[in-house]
């Protein structure tokens, strides 16, 4: 055979291994790309749930906490009333 068809054909060779090699790697990168994208959705989640769950656990305090800023606005109201009272001749 002629040297140059055998020659192109050790190149076909090479280049088929070569790509076959570069196919791996790019699914590879893929399906790590695909679970990052899963395990960030995950934490995601994750932190969303603890969120919603420390608020309902935190919203009585934090009703507890409104009741006693309205009473306490409402005594200051009272006394600018007393205040106001007093100055009137």
């Amino acid at each position: 055979m002629d040297p140059q068809i055998e020659q192109l054909k050790e190149l076909i060779r090479q280049n088929t291994a070569l790509t076959q090699e570069t196919n791996a790697m790019v699914k590879s990168m893929h399906r790590t790309a695909v679970w990052g994208r899963v395990g960030k959705f995950i934490w995601l989640a994750v932190i969303a749930a603890f969120s919603v769950g420390a608020f309902f656990y935190l919203l009585p305090y934090l009703q507890e906490m409104k009741e006693l800023y309205d009473t306490a606005q409402q005594a200051l109201e009272q006394a600018r009333q007393i205040g106001n009272q007093f100055q009137q001749p």
